[in-house]
């Protein structure tokens, strides 16, 4: 026994002269971008379990501890901040070497995105980017990142915030009142008023906007038809944009939207507008904004990206 420990220490410097393994690295990349071993898995089609153990048997292989493991958060040490870019740009470098065999060359560009606008404005261009951007492999991530050092695109209703980042509008749309013909036609009515009866109706919030020191919400909105929001029949929040429209899309009741992002339901007849808004209490019209870093400006698709989805000036 002690020849074999004997024969197997003299491997050792060998040993660590190779490459760590490639899932390993994957597992690490992934869950360090992500900082969550549970998104990680759901990137990887596997199970949170095989993310940790792939992580555990890198920190084990490299001797380095990588990330700090907290109660419900994973963040990383000073060490896996380093190695990080090094993997990520590793991979990137093979993806680009694969597809050179192929006789392509494919760059991705990462794009975070909020699911209300991914949805409703970004995957109906999606079409026409991909046809101007042949090689390009979009990234589209809308569990949001704020942090412009883990993607190269931000499109959010706040601008970014950083060293050396840049935002940009993306668009502005007026904000109105939606609802269902089916939740119409069970009011007995075919459009609202300030002398509606509003206790019949139900308000729908949508509720990460309520923080917001501008934010469209129907206090405004019913202060400015004279009516009482407490005399109402109920209401419902909802934990983002996207539930809050599919509610009015079902006939729960009437929610806030901004019309660039209903559009294409009010043209079906989805959805209507049966509220016609006084100025005064028409909100702010919703902002919208593309965010980057100065640096990712170096990639080519990157520039191409934004002259595509930012409005032409002049």
């Amino acid at each position: 026994m002690s020849s074999q420990r004997a024969s197997l220490e003299s491997l050792r410097p060998v040993l660590k002269e190779r490459l760590p393994p490639l899932n390993a690295l994957r597992a690490f990349e992934v869950a360090a971008r992500k900082l969550s071993f549970t998104a990680a898995a759901k990137e990887l089609f596997v199970t949170p379990g095989a993310v940790s153990l792939h992580v555990k048997q890198l920190e084990d292989y490299l001797d380095v501890q990588l990330f700090v493991r907290e109660v419900k958060r994973l963040r990383l040490t000073a060490e896996g901040e380093r190695y990080l870019p090094l993997v990520s740009e590793a991979f990137s470098i093979l993806r680009q070497a694969t597809q050179g065999l192929r006789g392509r060359q494919l760059e991705s560009v990462r794009l975070s995105v909020r699911p209300m606008l991914c949805h409703r404005w970004l995957l109906a261009r999606l079409p026409a980017l991909m046809d101007a951007l042949p090689f390009c492999h979009l990234e589209i991530e809308t569990e949001l990142d704020r942090d412009p050092e883990r993607q190269d695109l931000l499109l959010d209703y706040q601008p970014g915030v950083g060293a050396e980042v840049c935002s940009h509008e993306l668009f502005r749309s007026e904000i109105l009142p939606v609802c269902s013909p089916a939740y119409l036609k069970a009011l007995g009515v075919t459009k609202l008023g300030a002398h509606s009866d509003w206790s019949r109706l139900r308000l729908l919030h949508d509720r990460p906007l309520q923080g917001m020191a501008d934010y469209p919400g129907w206090s405004a909105c019913l202060q400015g038809l004279g009516v009482q929001e407490q005399v109402l029949a109920g209401s419902a929040s909802f934990a983002n944009s996207l539930m809050c429209i599919e509610a009015a899309r079902l006939g729960l009741g009437l929610a806030l939207a901004p019309r660039e992002l209903v559009e294409q339901d009010l043209q079906a007849g989805h959805l209507v507008a049966p509220l016609s808004l006084p100025e005064a209490a028409l909100p702010a019209p919703q902002i919208y904004y593309l965010s980057y870093r100065k640096p990712v400006l170096e990639k080519p698709f990157v520039r191409q990206l934004l002259a595509q989805l930012l409005p032409q000036s002049g």
